[in-house]
């Protein structure tokens, strides 16, 4: 799908101004944890939720743990993204990144519909605002000047990957995005 003109610029310069007010170089690695902060979000796993069966704990994070990866509550005024903790650093990063650009870009949250017996449910699914908060993820985590340093300084795209906390497949895609592998190639 198509994003609206100026989107991916604007998304660049939302991660830009994050780092700024953050403290943070363009081309520094963003943690998500600091990012929460920043933004006032409160992060759990399921096993911090007061309540939680141990049926619910068990299916969340051993028997459907590759099923979800995280999700936002708001209310009230207060946000929380319950993340699935069994996924790998990485992986948790860019889940972080995903449902923070939700809530950086303002996005309508799903809507959730329960079956009269409670066995089930189904959420509304806004394939736009899905793509959208990819793109601006992306951007928070490896935004064109952080992708432009490890080009020019960084050898070994793990070491790179492992420095911003993200997958060697998401600094390839990034690289290859943003014109930085053009560019580079271009003065060589």
């Amino acid at each position: 799908m198509p994003f609206e003109r100026g989107f991916k610029t604007r998304c660049e310069n939302i991660s830009e101004s994050i780092r700024r007010d953050m403290g943070l170089r363009p081309s520094e690695p963003l943690p998500m944890e600091e990012l929460a902060r920043y933004l006032n979000v409160r992060l759990l796993e399921p096993r911090a939720i007061p309540g939680m069966s141990e049926f619910s704990l068990r299916t969340l994070l051993q028997d459907d743990t590759g099923d979800w990866s995280a999700l936002t509550i708001s209310e009230n005024g207060t946000v929380l993204v319950i993340y699935n903790p069994q996924h790998s650093i990485r992986r948790r990063s860019s889940d972080l990144a995903h449902e923070f650009s939700h809530l950086i870009l303002r996005h309508a949250p799903s809507t959730m519909m329960f079956a009269p017996d409670g066995t089930w449910t189904l959420r509304s699914f806004n394939d736009q605002q899905e793509d959208e908060a990819s793109w601006l993820s992306g951007c928070l985590l490896l935004p064109r000047p952080a992708v432009f340093h490890i080009a020019k300084r960084v050898r070994d795209p793990e070491q790179a990957a492992s420095m911003y906390v993200v997958s060697t497949q998401l600094l390839r895609y990034r690289t290859n995005t943003t014109g930085v592998s053009r560019q580079l190639g271009a003065g060589r």
